[in-house]
């Protein structure tokens, strides 16, 4: 509710896609340093706790931001100083808990395991942007701070009463320097040739999904019109949802790494179908099929890891892999709002460039350039998914790669 209700409120103010960016750019780079140390930490300390750390950092984020807010003294710059400093323990308690999962159940379950953690975010995407866009039009930021504030107390109290298995540590984890052991997920990835091969599509399909201005398009064609968006977002949560029950419910296909490559095919599709889109009419049903596609998408990837990687490494393998992504995904989010704005808005202006030629796809006019982007990422992200249906050491990755508990030797 929160990064929702803060996203109108930013565009409100600016009415730039690169202010909205900028909330992303200032979280990433303090995350990346900090996502360095987080997987030795992960496996060398109490998952539990660093779970509860970093809800406990991210309520105490959101308590300092309602304060300004009442105080009158909130500004952007402080939204981006929150975002840094929270960020980075979000890094942390996210690591932890998927981290987590794989000591919980058997590897039979992998697959379904990885179905329920994506219909946690997506359960979460139903409510969350129509409860926001309801008290953002009541109370305003406040509110919504209020609420968030309230959730962040019982997610402490839940993970503080539930067991959280640790695994078995390494002989040598306790000994060996900690400045050693932070090179420990980069070497892991690159002595594996197929998980160096996953971590490359993983980049590009990211490079692509993360520039898309998906708050700038819904908000600029709609005259900042928050249920608009709302409903938007409720899709997404619906069409997830739904997908994710299933792979919860019935596990997923045999291939696993064809089911990755279809879906990031089959969401490409939706997210330039998406940018075709002129009204909530167009934008809810493609939305939700786009959505529905993603459950199936980091299932397939996060069971395959699971299945793979030694539980007992997995904090450094998630924190070197979430390092080389996020730096993608940083240049990603630092290009989206120069090339909306400055480039491609202008174009689809009255007037402009490309108007002549593509008006008649996007129409004219705020949020109009931001649709050719959306769309032109798609078809983008499409083409990373037949990518990786085509390279071999990606698509038979889960033949070729032994699982943890049967690796030998050198890969």
């Amino acid at each position: 509710m929160t990064s929702f209700a803060i996203g109108i409120w930013i565009f409100e103010q600016t009415g730039r896609s690169t202010s909205l960016a900028l909330t992303g750019v200032f979280a990433l780079v303090p995350t990346l340093v900090v996502t360095l140390f987080s997987g030795v930490i992960v496996d060398r300390s109490s998952r539990k706790r660093l779970m509860i750390l970093g809800d406990s950092v991210a309520g105490l984020s959101t308590i300092s931001l309602m304060l300004l807010f009442l105080s009158g003294n909130l500004e952007i710059w402080h939204l981006y100083v929150a975002n840094a400093i929270n960020m980075p323990f979000d890094s942390l308690q996210g690591l932890a808990y998927r981290s987590s999962l794989s000591t919980m159940v058997s590897k039979e379950q992998y697959g379904r395991v990885s179905g329920m953690t994506t219909l946690t975010w997506y359960g979460g995407n139903i409510l969350s942007p129509v409860l926001a866009a309801l008290v953002y039009q009541s109370s305003g930021l406040f509110g919504v701070f209020l609420v968030d504030v309230v959730t962040f107390v019982v997610a402490v109290a839940t993970v503080g009463f539930s067991p959280v298995p640790q695994p078995r540590s390494e002989p040598t984890s306790q000994t060996v320097p900690i400045r050693r052991q932070l090179a420990d997920g980069f070497r892991y990835i690159w002595d594996r040739p197929p998980l160096r091969a996953l971590l490359v599509i993983a980049c590009l399909w990211s490079l692509f999904h993360d520039a898309t201005p998906d708050v700038a398009m819904v908000l600029g064609r709609t005259g900042n019109d928050e249920t608009a968006l709302a409903a938007v977002s409720a899709a997404s949560g619906v069409g997830g949802v739904i997908a994710a029950l299933l792979v919860s419910a019935l596990g997923l296909p045999r291939r696993r790494m064809i089911t990755y490559g279809v879906s990031m095919v089959a969401a490409g599709l939706g997210k330039s179908a998406f940018g075709f889109g002129r009204s909530v009419s167009a934008w809810v049903p493609t939305q939700g099929y786009t959505s529905a596609n993603f459950p199936l998408l980091l299932s397939a990837q996060q069971s395959i890891v699971m299945a793979k990687v030694d539980p007992a490494f997995q904090g450094r393998y998630f924190a070197a892999f979430r390092v080389v992504l996020g730096s993608v995904s940083l240049i990603a989010q630092s290009l989206k709002g120069p090339i909306g704005d400055f480039i491609l808005e202008p174009a689809m202006a009255d007037g402009g460039l490309l108007a002549p030629y593509l008006g008649s796809v996007f129409g004219t006019g705020v949020g109009a350039g931001f649709a050719l982007q959306y769309s032109i990422l798609g078809f983008g992200m499409v083409g990373v998914g037949v990518f990786s249906l085509a390279w071999r050491r990606v698509r038979d990755i889960e033949s070729t790669l032994p699982d943890h508990d049967q690796y030998s030797g050198d890969v």
